[in-house]
């Protein structure tokens, strides 16, 4: 199987939800759906809205940076000295206006982050919207594999090693 189908069929047999909803235009979802049915007890596909539009590449872009700048609009600097006491849950070393997730004990996700200095554990420096009151809660810093120039918000992808 295709390494992305295996991955979502791995996923289903692990969780075993009761119910599974795919949204489906044709049969594009099949080649997952078809060997679901052994661990689903019911699959409901369901058309896309016929009022959804299709976009360019340029336009998602353009729409996923306008997000990413509304949502760090109050963003501020923070060393990671400030928090708690996060940890890494990360293949990599960090990078320059890499994207990270500031997340709870459990793994909640309670802001977002752009690396903007790092130079080693105490000298991480991020852009967060992080507020005070969450800055407690925080324990860990999670790498993801995109970075956003802080001026545009347009993303790359970054090679994690």
């Amino acid at each position: 199987k295709e390494g992305g189908v295996a991955l979502k069929l791995a996923e289903i047999e692990l969780l075993r939800p009761s119910m599974l909803v795919a949204l489906q235009s044709w049969d594009e979802l099949e080649t997952l759906l078809q060997p679901a049915q052994a661990f689903v007890s019911r699959i409901v596909r369901i058309p896309p809205s016929p009022h959804i539009r299709p976009r360019s590449p340029e336009q998602r872009r353009s729409y996923r940076a306008e997000k990413f700048k509304e949502y760090f609009h109050n963003a501020r600097s923070m060393a990671l000295s400030d928090l708690a006491s996060p940890f890494f849950v990360s293949r990599s070393a960090l990078q320059p206006f890499q994207l990270v997730s500031l997340e709870d004990d459990k793994g909640f996700v309670l802001a977002l982050g752009i690396v903007q200095h790092h130079a080693g554990a105490e000298g991480i420096t991020l852009f967060t919207p992080l507020g005070d009151r969450k800055k407690s809660q925080c324990r860990i810093l999670r790498a993801g594999d995109l970075a956003l120039d802080p001026s545009t918000f347009q993303e790359r992808r970054i090679v994690l090693e």
